[in-house]
């Protein structure tokens, strides 16, 4: 109900998931890792062993906080297919950096926001109603913040005109970057495998090998 009657609510539950994260994230390394680090320290003392431990100890705290990230990444990914299967053009546009670049299509591929949005314009007239369904997410950090992200997508489209459902399997190629404690996409590129009666008739490909 607060979704439905308050348009600042995505950014809320964005902000309080971030906090999350961070307060999820500091009591890990406060209530786990700093013991288990001080208690292994104390009983290897004089045993040579004790920096080889931190080192473990470190790697393990490192380990942690890119699951933490790629959990959050996860998220946006699928507050994306929430908000345009729920018509929520600003919910989708604020998942977006300023200077965004958005490809679906060979022809459909203009940067910056102001052209992202213009996208969104049809998605509540054109469209009766839509399910999209996001697997095989895969994370590839370049730093600790950007990443390059790939996963699939079943998209089902039902049309406001008397025409059966369009059907369209693909990919998506991103690149997310984290601003002010939130990761957004900085780039996303929809590659199609293949369709059925679908809207759309020029694709970017796949790339499959022959």
């Amino acid at each position: 109900m607060v979704g439905q009657t308050c348009p600042a609510a995505p950014l809320v539950i964005s902000v309080v998931l971030s906090s999350s994260i961070a307060g999820a994230r500091a009591r890990m390394h406060q209530t786990l890792y700093l013991p288990l680090l001080k208690l292994l320290t104390k009983s290897t003392a004089g045993t040579g062993n004790v920096a080889h431990i931190a080192e473990r100890v470190h790697q393990a705290m490192e380990d942690t906080d890119k699951l933490i990230e790629i959990a959050a990444i996860q998220r946006m990914m699928f507050d994306y297919s929430y908000h345009l299967d729920m018509n929520h053009p600003e919910a989708l546009a604020a998942l977006f950096v300023e200077d965004c670049e958005v490809s679906y299509a060979p022809n459909f591929a203009e940067p910056g926001m102001e052209a992202y949005k213009k996208t969104l314009d049809g998605i509540g007239t054109y469209f009766r109603a839509t399910s999209h369904h996001n697997s095989n997410i895969a994370v590839d950090f370049t730093s600790d913040t950007e990443a390059n992200v790939r996963s699939v997508v079943l998209a089902i489209h039902r049309y406001t005109k008397e025409r059966p459902d369009g059907i369209l399997y693909g990919q998506y190629f991103d690149v997310v970057v984290k601003c002010d404690g939130q990761w957004k996409f900085k780039r996303r590129e929809l590659r199609t495998t293949m369709t059925a009666d679908y809207h759309v008739r020029t694709f970017n490909p796949i790339g499959r090998a022959e």
